[in-house]
Formats: structure tokens, C-alpha cells, sequence
């Protein structure tokens, strides 16, 4: 695999974050089951959009030409995580600078939505939608977050494109 297969991935994701904020908005409020169980997975497939990012974003400071699972990077476990704190770290310790780019750099000034990026973590895949680390968020707030997502991705692609 070569690092701009992440870049791509990270693509695929929000896309499909798109499409289901476009069911989730076209459901009447009566299916609230069905709007659950899409913010869920929007919010679960969220972090996926910014571990791809990451990922894109190291590979491409390194200007990494080889394959990606040769290098000693991908194997090391603080790098080789879902944990999106620990990974920020490890890249910005390779100089990877993500000045000015929310929730990389600086937190959102929007409570809710930083608590949503600080709470994001693999293990939602098995949680049941109400139970999604004991705290709510509405539908605005998934709209607010896909959207700033967007905005994230667009500086990231931006300032790491070779």
C-alpha cells in the first residue's frame, strides 16, 4: 500500500458520512431508532475519516516513497493505533504541522463537538447507540461535526498535497 491510498480512504469515508447524514435528515422525527442508529455510525465512521487523515498526512511528511507496511513507522504501536490523541502526537513529533487546523491543533470552541472528537474511539463499533461513552448528541450537532470534518479534511489534503 503507499501513503496516498490513505488520502483516498479518508475520502471514502466522509463521503459515505455525507450520504448517511442525507438518510439520517430524511427521516421523519418519528423514526428515532432509525436517526440513532445513523448518528451512531456516522459518528463511529467519523474517526475513521480523521485516522486516514493522520496517516496521509505523516506518510506525506516523510515523503515515504516505499511500501507503507515496510516502514518502521506503521509497526510502532503509538503510531499503529486507533487512538487519535496518540496518533497526533506521534506524527507531530516527526514535525508534522497542523498550525490552525481544529481539533489537530487547537480545540473547537463548540464543547460538544470537541467532546465528540475526544471521545471518539474504535470500541464504539460494539456500543449500543445510547450508550455512546455517556454522552448525547443531537442531530444539529452531527451536522455541525460533519461539517467541520469536511472543513479538516479539505486543510489537511490542502496543506500535506505534494
Amino acid at each position: 500500500m503507499e501513503y496516498k491510498e490513505f488520502s483516498r480512504a479518508s475520502l471514502r469515508h466522509f463521503h459515505t458520512c455525507q450520504l448517511l447524514y442525507e438518510k439520517l435528515i430524511s427521516l421523519p422525527k418519528s423514526e428515532i431508532q432509525k436517526k440513532q442508529f445513523l448518528m451512531h455510525n456516522i459518528y463511529y465512521l467519523s474517526g475513521y475519516v480523521f485516522e486516514t487523515l493522520l496517516s496521509y498526512a505523516f506518510f506525506c511528511k516523510l515523503r515515504w516513497n516505499g511500501e507503507i507496511e515496510k516502514s518502521c513507522h506503521f509497526q510502532d504501536k503509538k503510531f499503529k493505533t486507533h487512538n487519535l490523541s496518540s496518533k497526533i502526537i506521534y506524527a507531530k513529533r516527526y514535525s508534522c504541522d497542523f498550525s490552525g487546523i481544529t481539533f489537530l491543533d487547537k480545540k473547537h470552541p463548540d464543547k460538544t463537538l470537541q467532546k465528540m472528537f475526544d471521545n471518539w474511539c474504535v470500541d464504539l463499533r460494539y456500543q449500543e447507540t445510547h450508550t455512546l461513552k455517556g454522552f448525547k448528541f443531537t442531530e444539529e450537532d452531527i451536522q455541525r461535526y460533519v461539517g467541520e470534518i469536511e472543513d479538516v479534511q479539505k486543510k489537511v489534503l490542502r496543506k500535506f498535497l505534494l
